[in-house]
């Protein structure tokens, strides 16, 4: 049922000429350890068919963030926060090809 949604929607941006941008956001190694090996292996088959996709795009950032980075245990502190921000500044910045002030304005 997932799937149906999610191949909508990426058939809808693609008629209307729209990237459509999958983030993976930080999460620490402990608890993303605890994910069960079978809904992971389902996840990253899904992950994979996406990433084929011409109008799709994925940044796995799950394991990217030191401990030290995070508030508690899902939320970063205001310094992962910033380095975050930063991030996903450049990357779409990456496929945008435009300026960070445009980007801001929507364009």
């Amino acid at each position: 049922m997932i799937s149906f949604y999610l191949d909508s929607l990426i058939n809808y941006c693609k008629f209307k000429e729209l990237r459509l941008v999958f983030i993976d956001f930080p999460q620490p190694n402990k608890y993303l350890d605890l994910i069960s090996k079978d809904l992971m292996q389902s996840y990253w088959e899904e992950i994979e068919r996406l990433k084929g996709l011409d109008n799709v795009y994925y940044f796995n950032l799950q394991r990217s963030f030191e401990a030290s980075l995070f508030k508690d245990h899902t939320h970063l502190n205001i310094i992962g926060a910033k380095k975050l921000s930063s991030i996903i500044s450049l990357k779409l910045d990456s496929i945008c090809n435009c300026s960070r002030s445009s980007l801001l304005k929507g364009s």
